[in-house]
This record gives C-alpha cells, structure tokens and sequence, in this order.
C-alpha cells in the first residue's frame, strides 16, 4: 500500500506544485520516477518486507539467547548443587583443584502431596483437579538462600496458613498472575496453603528435587505436614581452574537419579489421604496405584553456561550471517533494476542533453529519482523492524538488543552506499 499508493500520492501532490515542479526538469523526473515506481512498486514492497523480517530475526535471536542464559541463570543460582550425602566428596575436589569455598548452605526440603485447581486454558471458569508432589521450604530457610542469592525477591509471611509459588511454567517472567481457583492448595492431614504471591523458578534445579513446583511456607506449617524430608548443598568457589575441575568433577561425581520416592494421595471430601515414601532403586511397586519419581544428584554451573553461550554464540552468527546476505542482496536487486532502467532512459537524458538542458540539472534530476528508489525502500524496511525489536524489549526485557540496532544502521549504510553507487554507474550509462 505505501508504494503502490503512499508515495504515488506523494509524487502526485508534489508535481501539482507548480512553484517546485515546473523548475528545471522536476516535472520530467517526477513523472518519470511515478512511472517508475508503478512498475516496480511489488518489488520494492517484498524488499522491504524481506529486510524488515531479517532484522526482525536478529532481534529474535538475540531474545532467544536471552531467555535460555535467563533460564540457566535461573536454575543455576549457584556454582554447585549436590546432594548433602555427596557434598564432602565435592568440596575435597575443589581444595585439591586449588579453591575456596565461599559459600556454602545445606537447604532443607519435604516432598509433600498436593491437591490444588488448575484453569483450563482458554475456558473461563473451567478448572481441573490436579494431585502432585510438590516440595516445600520453610520461610527461614528462604532468608537464608537469599543470603547467597541476593536477586531473590523480599518475601514475608503473615498469616500461618499463607504461601509462595515457585513455579517453572512462567521461568521467562519474574511475577506471574494465579486465578483465585489456584489460590487454595490442600495439603495432607487436612492442611492448606493459600497462596499470596507466584514467582519464576529461582531457587535451583529443579531436577534435584521431587517436585517442579516449590512451596514457601510458613516454619510452623512446614514442622506440621508429613512427607520425606531431604537436603540439598548449594556452593559457590573461587580460585579453581573451571575446566579441569570440571572433568575431575565429571569422572568422579558423575550425574545419575536415583533416591526414589513412591507416593498415591486420593482426593476426598474436601480432604487429601495417601502417603509417599522412599524407596529403594531396584525395588518394585506391589501397589500398581502408586506413582514413583528421583531426582538428579548433582548440577554445576559451568556446563551450562558453556553450553548456551557457545550455542547462542553460533544462533546469532548464523542470524547475522543470513541477515547480511539479505541486505546485500535487496540492495544488489535494486542496483540491476536501476542499470537496466538507465539503459532505457539513456536515449530520452541525450536528448534533454541536445536540447540545452544543463549536464548539471540532468544529473541532479538522476539523484532525485533514485533517492525515491532507494531511502522509502530503506527507511520503511529499518522502521518495521525497529518495531519488531520494541515489541521484542516488551516481551524479554532483560536482553540486550544493540546488535539488532546496529543492524539497522548497517541497513541504512549499505542502502545508501548502494544509492550513491548505483546513481554514479547510472549517470555513466546515460552519459555514454
């Protein structure tokens, strides 16, 4: 629309200026770029789509990166995450590796049945019933992770029977809205928790623990409900060379799952009766009711950190890579449309040239109709995708989107670096 009727419009008011259009060869050039513009005006319209999406791409790439680091941040909040059964084992590999512990906390879970009311998506006032083992903390033990995670948010409970979601689902935002149906989580021996506030998975892997979900309860609510209690290790180490410790590290504390939980919880008159237990890794369930689930031993940091950036690293490379092809050959399709136009035109400039009109008012006529060629080309291409970056900022904040500008100042610099080329081999065709 903006170059089938926008800028035919634009050219139409402006040769209807006569004070401007009937200066010099205005009118010939406005008449000849109107001319030019209807015939190629799908062409130059699917060049600007095609650059907009390649920096729109760029910006994509750079909010997928962002929210796989945010994720690994997430749940790596430590250097080292253990079992406390292993953690002696680990710290004597850090000390032979030349470290030093920093910090070091031993975090107290239960694993606990839960009854709670999902929405269903897209269904208003629909809900589901939905039994599952979820892990709880003590509010005195969330303080104290705060202590060696200090972007974890202020959290106080004032009521007993009050809480706090940790939840994976929303892991890309840092608060999540909950229907008043989820508020209400039923907990065995006919206790509850009623939620205050949902937050994103900060607090560590959730592979390490029974549980996606994380309860923030109160200390005396969490001495109250039955379940299996276990701990955790979380460390944080300086002074060791990353790489080595990590194969040593590896080899010796190697990732497996195991101590094993079963549990079966029936709903029933507004009450949740079952049990969970552990159990050992060969045993079998006799009571085919019975679900069972592990949990990870161990999980470092470094890995995963690696891995991202090294794939994020290549992501974008290739997203760059791909988007300067694009821009390179948007801006060469321009450039032989123009020299095929100007083997056309050649004719018609020698014979303004033969009739007295200045070499040159000839050649700034030849920068005019080019500019209208190439700078809306350039300028509506560079705004959609601006557009597209901004929408991006809205949805991950927290990335870094100065590549994805960048971009479109290098759009703008090699359309007009193709602008000025094309009109100078235009203007020698013409010439010839």
């Amino acid at each position: 629309m903006f170059f089938a009727y926008g800028i035919q419009a634009c050219l139409y008011l402006t040769a209807k200026w006569r004070m401007f259009s009937y200066r010099d060869v205005r009118f010939f050039a406005l008449q000849n770029t109107r001319h030019l513009l209807s015939k190629s005006w799908r062409t130059l319209a699917l060049i600007s789509v095609i650059v907009g999406i390649a920096i729109s791409l760029i910006g994509g790439a750079i909010s997928v990166f962002e929210m796989s680091y945010r994720y690994t941040d997430l749940s790596q909040p430590v250097d080292f995450q253990i079992t406390a059964d292993e953690s002696k084992q680990l710290e004597q590999l850090i000390q032979e590796s030349g470290g030093e512990i920093t910090d070091k906390l031993t975090v107290s879970l239960k694993a606990v049945g839960t009854h709670s009311l999902q929405p269903i998506q897209f269904l208003e006032d629909e809900t589901y019933e939905n039994i599952a083992i979820f892990d709880l903390i003590s509010e005195s033990m969330y303080h104290d992770i705060r202590q060696i995670v200090p972007r974890l948010p202020e959290l106080k409970l004032t009521k007993a029977d009050q809480g706090v979601m940790v939840d994976l689902s929303p892991a890309m935002v840092s608060k999540r809205q909950f229907s008043k149906a989820e508020q209400k989580i039923t907990l065995p021996n006919e206790n509850t928790v009623h939620l205050t506030q949902r937050f994103s998975t900060m607090i560590g892997d959730s592979l390490l623990r029974y549980g996606s979900n994380l309860l923030v309860v109160t200390d005396e609510l969490y001495q109250k409900v039955e379940g299996i209690d276990y701990q955790l290790v979380y460390l944080n180490a300086t002074g060791y060379n990353e790489e080595q410790l990590q194969k040593k590290y590896v080899s010796q504390l190697p990732t497996d799952w195991g101590h094993d939980v079963s549990y079966h919880y029936v709903y029933k008159e507004g009450q949740l009766k079952g049990s969970i237990k552990p159990v050992s890794d060969e045993a079998s369930s006799e009571n085919k009711e019975e679900q069972r689930i592990s949990r990870l031993n161990q999980t470092s940091r470094y890995p995963n950190v690696r891995s991202d950036r090294r794939q994020g690293g290549i992501f974008l490379y290739v997203a760059l890579f791909v988007g300067m092809i694009v821009l390179i050959t948007t801006a060469s399709t321009l450039m032989v449309r123009q020299f095929f136009e100007a083997g056309r035109e050649k004719q018609n400039y020698q014979l303004l040239q033969q009739i007295g009109i200045p070499k040159k008012t000839l050649r700034r006529a030849v920068y005019h109709q080019n500019a209208w060629i190439f700078f809306p080309t350039m300028l509506l291409a560079t705004t959609h995708g601006s557009f597209a970056i901004y929408m991006l900022t809205e949805l991950v904040q927290d990335a870094n989107y100065w590549v994805a500008y960048l971009f479109c100042f290098i759009t703008i610099f090699i359309f007009t670096s193709a602008y000025f080329l094309t009109t100078n081999f235009y203007l020698r065709i013409v010439e010839e």
